[in-house]
Order: C-alpha cells, then sequence, then structure tokens
C-alpha cells in the first residue's frame, strides 16, 4: 500500500499565511515572555543576569504548556485560542505581581 498525498495546491504555504502565522507566533511568544518576566521580577527582584534569564525561559515554558492544557480541557486549543489565552495571560501579571509583592 502506498500513501497519499494532498495535492501540492494544499501542501503549499502561501506568503500571507506564512506571514500571520510568524505575527501570531511572535505575538503569543512575546506575550508569554512579558508575563514571566513580570512574574520573575515580582518573584525574586533581586535576580539579574544568567540566573534571571533561566527563570525567565523557564517561566514562558510553563506557562505556554499550563495554557495549552487548560485551553485543550475547554476544546479550546485553537490559533485564535492559544493567542487570546496568550493575550490574557500577559494581561495578568500586573495583578499577579501585586499580589505577589505583598506577601
Amino acid at each position: 500500500m502506498s500513501p497519499t498525498f494532498a495535492p501540492a495546491s494544499e501542501r503549499v504555504l502561501g506568503p500571507g499565511e506564512y506571514l500571520l502565522g510568524a505575527a501570531v507566533l511572535a505575538l503569543t511568544l512575546g506575550a508569554l515572555a512579558f508575563a514571566a518576566v513580570r512574574l520573575r521580577r515580582a518573584l525574586v527582584p533581586a535576580w539579574s543576569g544568567s540566573p534571571a534569564l533561566v527563570v525567565d525561559v523557564v517561566l514562558v515554558l510553563a506557562l505556554a504548556l499550563l495554557l495549552g492544557e487548560l485551553l485543550g480541557t475547554f476544546e479550546l486549543f485553537t490559533r485564535w485560542g492559544y493567542l487570546a489565552g496568550a493575550l490574557v495571560v500577559a494581561a495578568l501579571p500586573p495583578w499577579v505581581a501585586g499580589e505577589v509583592a505583598r506577601r
């Protein structure tokens, strides 16, 4: 049995689709990075340099994973759902950071 492939017209990504995907990816990662940096600054404000960067990267990965799991639980895991969720996560750190800083 030989594999079947979609026609070439369905396998090729056009320039508009590519740019849209790149913009969505940049916005999503930017929003998660913003949230991670704000959260890290609230949790460990004295850290800077390499240790702070490691914490930022770990927080971005953790936020991305948790967001994906949460959206998947409610069957909202789509390109636009993930972007909207990332923007909501980016809007939360000022409130969360204030709560953490008060403790």
